[in-house]
């Protein structure tokens, strides 16, 4: 029989797991009002950065917290990355009749400004005061300045809508995989930046 032990490694990998299950879970719950997609994705940021990158705090009560404290700045921020990606599906839909290539580049262009909102804009917004404007562009500059990570992001975020697309479980997994590894990307443009200490 099996006995829990908190110290015992596979212990502890499962309680990670079981940890990142309950935040993509809390995620998903908070997306479902649509216009709490910014508080949203900045409290699991705050969450995968401080519960999982740095071991702090408590799971629930971290991103409550974080949920909480950005519905100001967030939620602007949040609309229009929805608005983004509500022109990008009417050009998808619309670039069907006239080829592959036009709804590859609404796709691209689209989506690449939807990652820099919610993957750049919300995590500046989650970590340093400044207006919802000044983080919309200061986010935009940094997504840009930071292309091949933004694109690299983008694939990423293209692979998982497929993959769930084709196994609707995946859904409870794969937010939070892609968070927690974009969270150790952008807190090394962060510390690179001399945004926060090395």
């Amino acid at each position: 029989m099996f006995k829990y032990d908190p110290d015992n490694r596979l212990w502890r990998v499962l309680d990670k797991v079981g940890s990142a299950l309950i935040l993509n879970l809390l995620w998903l719950l908070s997306c479902l009002p649509i216009v709490t997609v910014g508080p949203a994705t900045a409290a699991m940021y705050e969450t995968v950065r401080k519960f999982f990158l740095r071991g702090e705090g408590a799971l629930v009560p971290t991103y409550l917290k974080a949920f909480r404290a950005n519905l100001k700045q967030a939620i602007p921020l949040g609309l229009v990355a929805v608005v983004i990606l509500g022109v990008v599906i009417a050009g998808v839909m619309t670039g069907m009749s006239q080829g592959l290539l036009a709804v590859g580049a609404a796709v691209l262009v689209g989506g690449i400004f939807v990652v820099c909102v919610l993957f750049w804009c919300v995590p500046l917004a989650a970590r340093f005061t400044n207006t919802a404007g000044a983080h919309l562009k200061n986010g935009v500059l940094l997504g840009l300045g930071n292309l091949g990570s933004t694109l690299l992001l983008l694939a990423a975020l293209v692979a998982a809508v497929l993959a769930v697309a084709q196994f609707v479980p995946l859904v409870f997994i794969v937010p939070v995989g892609l968070m927690i590894m974009w969270t150790a990307r952008l807190e090394a443009v962060f510390r690179k930046r001399g945004y926060v200490p090395a």
